[in-house]
C-alpha cells in the first residue's frame, strides 16, 4: 500500500513540475540597465530606448529557430529570449548567438513572454495551460494556469502582479509569485492587445472597440472610451496621454486620467502594431505599407515612410532612429526627425516580429525562421559580417 501511494505521489510530482532542468536554468539572471524584459521594453509600452544602438549596423549573428519567428524577442541579463510558433522557447547568448537553453512546451507561443524578478511568464495557445511561470534560477516551473486562450496579448508584470488578456474578453490579474487570481475584468470582445501600466492604472483595448483604464489593485473601472474599431495596439503611455491605433486605421491620443480624446489621425490602412513614443513624436505602421511620424502634442503629420509591404512590426525608437520590419522582408532604420532611410537589411521572409533593442544591439525575427542580431559597425571590414553559431540550426 505504501509503495502504491509513493508511486502515485511520484507521478503527481512529475506532472505538476515538468522539468526544464539545465536546459532553461540561469542562476543569478538579473535585468540590467537598458535591457528589454518585455514586449515594447517597459511598463508603459513606449518602445523607447534612448541609449539604443545606432546605424550603420552589421549583422552579428543569426539563429535558426526552424519555424517562422513572429514573436518579439526579449533581451535580459545577456540572454536573448525568443519563442517560436512550434512551442519552443530559446535562450541565446547575446554575444555568440549560441543557444544556452531551450525547452519545448505543449501549445504554440504566439505572443512575447515577460521577465520580472527572476520569473519568466510565458503565454501559450492550444495547450492545457495558457500561462506558465518559470523560475529561471532553478530551471523549474513556479506555477501554471488555464485562463482560456491567449493570442497576441503579452503579459505585463508590475511589482508582484502579472496581467494578461484572453480571447474570452477578460483581463486577469495574478499574484506573480503564486499564480493566485487577484481579480478579472470582462469586456464584450476578445482581447488581443498587450496591457500597459502607468501609476496605479492598467490600460488595454478589446474587440468591442473600447479602450479601458482600470485599477491595478482591484480591477475597478476608472474609464472606458469607445473608438472606431478593434484594438490590437498596446497603448503607449506618455506623461499625460495615451496613444494607440485601431484596425480601422484611426490613431488616437486620449487623456490618461479621463479617457477624453485630445486628437485623432486617419491612416490609409489598418493599424495592428503598437506605437513608439518619445522625443515629442509618436510613430506607428499600418497595412497601407507606411510608417507614420506624428507630433505627440497635436497629431500633426511630420512625415511618412513608404515600404513595399504591410507593416505589422511595432517600431522601436532611439534618440535619432526608428527601427521596424515590413512584410517586404526588409528590416529598416529610418531617421526619426526626417523620415529618411539610414540603413536596411533584407531577410528571406516577411517580418512581423517587433525589434528588441539595447545599447549593445538590436534583435528581430523573420518568417524565414531566423532571429537576427545586429550591432553597430566598428569598421568598414565588419559590414554585414555573419556569425553563424554551430548550434544555431537546432
Amino acid at each position: 500500500m505504501k509503495r502504491q501511494v509513493l508511486k502515485i505521489l511520484l507521478v503527481v510530482v512529475s506532472v505538476v513540475l515538468p522539468c526544464c532542468s539545465h536546459r532553461f536554468m540561469f542562476p543569478g539572471l538579473r535585468i540590467r540597465e537598458n535591457d528589454w524584459p518585455c514586449f515594447r521594453g517597459d511598463l508603459g509600452a513606449t518602445g523607447y530606448a534612448p541609449e539604443g544602438v545606432e546605424p550603420p549596423l552589421g549583422l552579428k549573428w543569426r539563429f535558426k529557430a526552424v519555424t517562422a519567428v513572429e514573436i518579439s524577442p526579449l533581451a535580459v541579463g545577456g540572454k536573448i529570449v525568443i519563442g517560436a510558433l512550434n512551442g519552443k522557447l530559446y535562450a541565446i547568448d547575446e554575444q555568440t548567438g549560441r543557444a544556452e537553453g531551450s525547452y519545448k512546451f505543449e501549445g504554440k507561443i504566439c505572443s512575447a513572454p515577460a521577465v520580472g524578478d527572476g520569473i519568466l511568464f510565458l503565454p501559450l495557445l492550444g495547450g492545457k495551460h495558457s500561462l506558465l511561470a518559470l523560475d529561471l534560477a532553478k530551471g523549474s516551473l513556479r506555477w501554471r494556469k488555464n485562463l482560456g486562450e491567449i493570442f497576441l496579448s503579452s503579459p505585463c508584470v508590475a511589482g508582484n502582479r502579472v496581467f494578461v488578456g484572453t480571447e474570452q474578453g477578460k483581463i486577469v490579474a495574478l499574484n506573480a509569485d503564486t499564480g493566485r487570481e487577484l481579480w478579472s475584468f470582462g469586456t464584450e470582445g476578445q482581447i488581443h492587445c498587450s496591457p500597459t501600466v502607468s501609476d496605479s492604472l492598467l490600460y488595454f483595448g478589446s474587440d468591442d472597440n473600447c479602450l479601458y483604464a482600470v485599477s491595478i489593485f482591484d480591477g475597478r473601472l476608472k474609464w472606458q472610451q469607445k473608438l472606431d474599431a478593434s484594438i490590437y495596439s498596446a497603448p503607449a503611455i506618455g506623461q499625460d496621454y495615451v496613444y494607440l491605433g485601431t484596425v480601422g486605421g484611426s490613431f488616437y491620443c486620449l487623456d490618461r486620467l479621463s479617457g477624453e480624446p485630445r486628437w485623432s489621425f486617419t491612416a490609409q490602412g489598418g493599424i495592428y502594431c503598437s506605437p513608439a513614443l518619445g522625443e515629442g513624436k509618436v510613430y506607428f505602421g499600418a497595412t497601407d505599407r507606411s510608417l507614420y511620424a506624428l507630433a505627440s502634442r497635436d497629431g500633426k503629420l511630420l512625415w511618412s515612410f513608404q515600404t513595399k509591404g504591410v507593416i505589422r512590426s511595432s517600431p522601436v525608437l532611439t534618440q535619432s532612429t526608428v527601427y521596424f520590419g515590413s512584410q517586404d522582408c526588409f528590416f529598416y532604420a529610418v531617421d526619426a526627425k526626417t523620415g529618411k532611410s539610414r540603413w536596411k537589411h533584407k531577410t528571406n521572409g516577411a517580418i512581423n516580429s517587433s525589434p528588441a533593442i539595447t545599447s549593445r544591439g538590436v534583435y528581430i525575427g523573420s518568417d524565414d525562421g531566423y532571429l537576427y542580431a545586429f550591432q553597430a559597425e566598428i569598421s568598414p571590414d565588419s559590414k554585414n559580417t555573419l556569425k553563424q553559431p554551430k548550434n544555431s540550426t537546432k
